[in-house]
């Protein structure tokens, strides 16, 4: 995919911006973009969400919107606030899921339980359509889980799910059935390629401790994957000389 430099993804450019490059300088001195393709601009999130916002006002009478940690919180921030700018009334509550291989139930484990914006844990959810906030589709496994066999235990009125992007890839047939009967937002399409920026991020595991790279991002790039290898090789051979370059791109979750 050919890269897309123009203004809506500045970190294309070579110079990078806010101490933020747009290049990462390896220990034997040569440079290499730090992404491939600018996939979507800020000015697209908005729509996204002005998007999202707007099918959740008119579909549901007292919606709770679930944001899926760490994720998938400024995506659902920035859905959050087009609600309020229209005057909806709307609760806000969030989960945190890890996912294994495999689409069954077992294959997946909560890590931070069903709670509201002030940390109570909520166990009755028969009062709300319950509308599950997602930065990225990728295989839907997720998304099945939690509307199939997680949630429906706390008994909502509805359940649906809306998604900032969608990858462009091949997903199971149980998935594509499941898209099609019930209730989902779809985000908008992108390649099947690593995603970071705007929630989506990369870790690295360390000697000394893990890091995530990218997520505060304003808009979402492609990651150089030809430099990948390298990448995580020198950061484990050399944090200290990696951090100093990427630091403004580290975030703390």
């Amino acid at each position: 995919m050919p890269r897309i430099i123009s203004d809506s993804f500045p970190l294309l450019h070579g110079d990078g911006k806010d101490g933020c490059p747009a290049t990462i300088i390896f220990q034997d001195g040569t440079e290499s973009p730090l992404f491939s393709s600018g996939i979507i601009s800020a000015e697209k999130i908005n729509q996204q969400a002005e998007l999202v916002a707007a099918k959740i006002s008119a579909d549901f009478r007292r919606p709770l919107i679930v944001e899926v940690l760490e994720g998938a919180r400024m995506f659902c921030s920035r859905v959050c606030s087009v609600l309020n700018k229209m005057g909806e009334t709307f609760k806000r509550a969030e989960i945190k899921v890890i996912s294994y291989s495999g689409t069954k139930a077992g294959s997946h484990k909560v890590i931070i339980p069903l709670i509201d914006d002030r940390g109570r844990r909520l166990d009755n959810l028969s009062q709300y359509d319950v509308v599950i906030i997602d930065d990225l589709m990728d295989t839907g496994n997720t998304m099945i889980w939690l509307i199939d066999n997680y949630l429906p235990q706390f008994k909502p009125r509805s359940l649906s799910a809306a998604f900032m992007l969608e990858k462009d890839r091949k997903r199971s047939g149980e998935v594509d059935k499941f898209i099609t009967a019930n209730h989902i937002i779809r985000g908008q399409r992108t390649v099947d390629e690593w995603l970071v920026g705007f929630g989506l991020d990369m870790s690295l595991d360390g000697p000394d401790k893990s890091i995530h790279l990218f997520r505060k991002l304003p808009e979402v790039y492609a990651f150089n994957r030809s430099i990948e290898k390298r990448f995580f090789k020198e950061y484990n051979e050399n944090s200290f000389f990696f951090i100093r370059q990427i630091k403004n791109y580290i975030s703390e979750e």
